[in-house]
């Protein structure tokens, strides 16, 4: 994955800030994941900075706690003004 974030302008001995928000599919497996962060100068291409972070994936896989089914087929007929509502309950 590669993320860009905005250019900041920045003068010698200056500083900036960027958030870096790290989403995990739901498929994905707990564990620690490895994230190598690197900066680079965007008029030299040089590279400035690079940082290895590592990432916890953590969370409960939970079976679905409801279920939906059908209680019968609906036919709606052209041009009904009654007759063609249906009812969910949860």
């Amino acid at each position: 994955m590669t993320h860009q974030v905005p250019n900041p302008s920045l003068t010698s001995q200056s500083s900036s800030t960027a958030t870096l928000t790290i989403n995990a599919p739901a498929s994905a497996a707990n564990g620690n994941y490895n994230v190598l962060v690197t900066g680079k100068d965007a008029l030299t291409g040089q590279y400035i900075h690079t940082l290895a972070i590592t990432t916890d994936v953590s969370g409960e896989v939970t079976t679905p706690t409801f279920a939906l089914s059908n209680s019968g087929n609906i036919t709606v007929v052209q041009g009904a003004t009654t007759g063609n509502t249906s009812t969910i309950d949860v």
